[in-house]
C-alpha cells in the first residue's frame, strides 16, 4: 500500500507540472527588506506570473563576470497564478522557499539579486544593494551592478549603508516602467538600522502595455489525418488575415477545452494551463500528436491565434477553433485472419503469424524508436518525461533522450537475456524484440531485478518506489513491479515463449525455463500460474494496445495476447502446445467452456457456458483499462447454460468477459460496435 501511495504522489506531482513565466529585467522588484534577523524580503510582481514559476534570490556578489559563491541563495516557487501588482513577503520558512548555502543578510551591507536560470549563467531580474555598487573588487558586503540591470529602474543602491528599508509611496499606479522608476527613486524609501516588525501595505496598480495588435480572427477547418492509436496529425486553415502564430491546447480530462492562454506569456509544448496542456505553439498550421497515447481515447483541442512574442504576446482569447479526435480501438485489422482457434494447428498457425513479417529493429535504436515516438510525455519548458515501468519513477529530460548515465534509465529485457537459449549473442531477433523491451531505472530496478523471476514479494529485502525485491510466500527470490505493469510484463513473457519456441530448434517453454535454465543460474522458478493471474487482473489498456500497434508499425508483428487476451487459455505454456478451449485460470480441475454471441455485439450479449457440475458463477465484464463495467452472480446447472446478460449500455471497444466459479476463472474477449460516436 505504501508503494502505491508513493506512486500516486509521484503521478500527482507529474500531472500537476505547469508552465513557468520567463521573466525579464524589471518584471519583479524588491520593495522592502530586513537585513537584521529574521531576514525578510518583499517583492512585487509587475507582470502576471504563473503558478510553478521558479526564481532564485541570492546575496552573493556579482564580480563583473560571475556570481561569487561564498554566501547563500533561495529558490522560490510561486504557489499560485498572480496578477501584476501582487506583493509577496518572503522569509526563509515561507512556502515554496528552499535555502542553499549560508544565507544571512549582513548588517554591514549586502545585496539582493533576483534571477532565473542557473547560478553559473543567471538571467537577472532585479538587484538591490543596501550600500553603493562598486566598480572594482567585490567583498562580502559589496557588489558590482550586472550590465543587464539599470540602476534606478531594474536595480537600486544607496550611497549610505542602512540595514533595513522599504518603498514608502502608499499607492503607486502606472505602467511597469513608470512604477520601476518610482521604486528606483531613493527619496521614496524609508530606512533604519532597527528592524521593522511590519511594512506598509503598498497598493500597486499596473497598467499593461501591449503594442502588439490582437489577431483579427481565429483559424478554421479543424481536421485530423493518419489517425492511429499511437499518433495522428492535426491541421487547420489560416484565416484571411493570418496571425503570426497559433497556440493549440489539448484537454487532459477528455472534456472540451475551457482554458485560455494569458497575454504576455510565451508558452512551450507541454506547458500546463488549468486542465489543458500546450500541444503546439508556432507559425505552422499542423502538428503531429504522439507520445504516451492510447487506443479508444478522445483527444480534444482548441486552437488560438496570436501575434507578438514574449511579454508582447497577444492572444485572441475568444471563440477558438475547437476539434476532437477519437483514436481507434485497435490497429489490428485482419492481422489474425489466417488463424483459427478451432484448428488443430492453432498454435503453429499463430506462431507463423507473429514470426512473419518481422523486421529486426536494432536494440541500440530503442531510444530513437520507442522512446522518441511513444514512451514519453511532454512537460513544461519543452522538456519531456520518461517513466520506469518497474518502479513508476518519472524523469524529466531535455531531448534527445539518452541512456545512463545521462538519465537513470536503461533498456530491460523482460525475458532476461540470461534466460535465452541464445544468451551468448546480442545480435539475435529475440535480443532486440521490442515487445519485451521497456524503459527502467538501471541501478535501482534493472540491476536489482537481474536474472530473478517476477513474483509477489512478501518479505522485502529492498525497494525503490513501487518496485520491490525479496521473497514470495513460498520463499522464492523474486522481483515485483508496480501493479500497472504486471499484466504487461506477463504478456511480454508469454509472447516471447510462443514467438521463439522451436526457432532453430530452441526450447522456450516454461518447463525448460523452470527445470533447466533457471536452476543453472541458481534462480528460483518463474511462476507461470501467477503470470496468468496478472494477465487477468491487469488486462490490456488503451496505452498497451497503442504500444502494440506502434511496434507493428516498425517491427511488423503483434503480441497476440494484447489483442486476444483469452487466447492464453488455449495454450499450455509449459510445453507451448494447444489446450482444450477456454481452460481455467485457477486450481479447479473441472472442464468448462465459455463463449459469447453475437460477438461483436451492439447492446445485448448472450453467454453460453458449459460446466461439469452445478455451481454458482459470477460473470464480470472489464473494460480494457481494468474497470468493472458489469458484474452479476448466476446459478449454473450441469451441462450447457445459456444466459442473457441483458442490455449493456457500453461504449464501443474491446472488453474482457470472465466467469469465476469454484476458484477457477474462465475468460473470453468481446467487442461492442454500434456505430455510435
Amino acid at each position: 500500500m505504501k508503494r502505491l501511495l508513493l506512486l500516486f504522489s509521484i503521478l500527482l506531482v507529474f500531472f500537476r507540472s505547469e508552465a513557468q513565466t520567463v521573466l525579464a529585467a524589471g518584471d519583479l522588484a524588491v520593495i522592502a527588506h530586513n537585513n537584521d534577523n529574521a531576514d525578510q524580503i518583499i517583492i512585487v510582481t509587475l507582470v502576471p506570473v504563473l503558478q510553478g514559476t521558479v526564481i532564485s534570490i541570492t546575496d552573493n556578489a556579482w564580480n563583473g563576470s560571475a556570481l561569487t559563491t561564498s554566501e547563500g541563495s533561495w529558490t522560490y516557487t510561486f504557489q499560485s497564478n498572480l496578477s501584476a501588482g501582487t506583493r509577496i513577503s518572503l522569509f526563509s520558512t515561507s512556502p515554496g522557499v528552499v535555502i542553499s548555502g549560508t544565507w544571512d543578510l549582513s548588517t554591514s551591507g549586502d545585496q539582493i539579486f533576483i534571477y532565473q536560470g542557473a547560478a553559473s549563467n543567471p538571467k537577472f531580474i532585479y538587484g538591490l544593494s543596501s550600500r553603493a555598487w562598486v566598480t572594482g573588487s567585490t567583498s562580502l558586503t559589496t557588489s558590482r551592478l550586472p550590465a543587464t540591470l539599470i540602476n534606478g529602474k531594474s536595480a537600486r543602491d544607496f550611497a549610505t549603508e542602512v540595514d533595513n528599508g522599504y518603498y514608502n509611496l502608499g499607492t503607486t499606479a502606472g505602467t511597469k516602467d513608470e512604477i520601476l522608476l518610482q521604486i528606483g527613486n531613493t527619496s521614496r524609501w524609508t530606512r533604519s538600522n532597527s528592524r521593522y516588525s511590519s511594512f506598509p501595505q503598498v497598493v500597486f496598480s499596473v497598467t499593461p502595455v501591449n503594442t502588439t495588435a490582437e489577431p483579427a480572427s481565429q483559424p478554421s477547418a479543424f481536421s485530423a489525418s493518419s489517425v492511429q492509436t499511437w499518433t495522428f496529425q492535426v491541421s487547420w486553415a489560416a484565416p484571411a488575415m493570418a496571425p503570426e502564430g497559433y497556440l493549440v491546447l489539448r484537454s487532459l480530462n477528455g472534456e472540451p477545452v475551457t482554458d485560455i492562454p494569458a497575454d504576455g506569456v510565451e508558452y512551450t509544448t507541454g506547458d500546463q494551463i488549468g486542465n489543458s496542456k500546450v500541444a503546439f505553439s508556432g507559425s505552422g498550421t499542423s502538428f503531429t500528436q504522439k507520445g504516451s497515447m492510447a487506443a479508444s481515447r478522445m483527444y480534444r483541442f482548441a486552437v488560438f491565434s496570436y501575434n507578438g512574442a514574449g511579454t508582447s504576446r497577444n492572444y485572441l482569447q475568444t471563440s477558438p477553433l475547437t476539434g476532437s479526435v477519437l483514436t481507434p480501438a485497435t490497429g489490428e485489422g485482419n492481422y489474425y485472419a489466417s488463424v483459427s482457434t478451432s484448428s488443430a494447428t492453432f498454435v503453429s498457425d499463430l506462431q507463423n503469424r507473429i514470426r512473419n513479417p518481422y523486421t529486426v529493429v536494432d536494440y541500440a535504436l530503442f531510444d530513437e524508436t520507442m522512446v522518441a515516438n511513444f514512451e514519453f510525455a511532454d512537460t513544461s519548458s519543452g522538456q519531456k518525461v520518461a517513466a520506469c515501468v518497474y518502479s513508476g519513477q518519472r524523469f524529466v529530460y531535455t531531448p534527445p533522450f539518452a541512456w545512463t548515465p545521462t538519465t537513470p534509465f536503461s533498456r530491460e529485457h523482460t525475458w532476461c537475456h540470461s534466460w535465452m537459449p541464445s544468451s551468448t549473442s546480442t545480435s539475435t531477433q529475440e535480443y532486440a524484440d521490442q515487445h519485451h523491451l521497456f524503459v527502467v531505472n538501471q541501478n535501482n530496478a534493472n540491476a536489482v531485478r537481474s536474472n530473478h523471476p517476477l513474483g509477489e514479494v512478501v518479505n522485502v529485502s529492498s525497494s525503490f518506489l513501487g518496485g520491490a525485491y525479496g521473497t514470495d510466500a513460498a520463499g522464492n527470490t523474486v522481483y515485483e513491479p508496480i501493479d500497472s505493469h504486471k499484466g504487461n510484463a506477463a504478456r511480454a513473457l508469454l509472447y516471447m515463449s510462443l514467438r521463439y519456441n522451436g526457432v532453430n530448434g530452441t526450447d522456450w517453454s516454461f518447463s525448460q525455463l523452470n527445470n533447466a535454465v533457471l536452476p543453472s543460474l541458481n534462480e528460483d522458478p518463474q511462476d507461470l500460474q501467477l503470470l496468468l493471474q496478472w494477465h487477468l487482473q491487469d488486462p490490456p489498456d488503451g496505452v498497451e494496445i497503442a504500444r502494440n500497434d506502434y511496434i507493428q508499425s516498425i517491427q511488423g508483428n503483434r503480441n497476440p495476447f494484447v489483442d486476444r487476451p483469452d487466447w492464453v487459455n488455449l495454450i499450455d505454456f509449459n510445453t507451448v502446445s494447444a489446450k482444450y478451449a477456454e481452460v481455467s485460470i485457477g486450481q479447479s480441475k473441472s472442464e468448462c467452456s465459455i463463449s459469447a454471441f453475437p460477438n461483436p455485439f451492439t447492446e445485448q450479449l448472450t453467454v453460453v457456458i458449459g460446466n461439469s457440475y452445478p455451481t454458482s458463477c459470477r460473470f464480470t465484464i472489464y473494460s480494457y483499462d481494468g474497470r468493472i463495467v458489469y458484474s452479476s452472480l448466476y446459478d449454473l446447472k450441469e451441462g450447457i447454460n445459456r444466459l442473457d446478460l441483458g442490455t449493456l449500455d457500453l461504449k464501443d471497444g474491446f472488453y474482457f468477459l470472465t466467469a469465476e466459479a469454484q476458484g477457477s476463472i474462465y475468460s473470453t474477449r468481446v467487442v461492442r460496435i454500434s456505430g455510435r460516436p
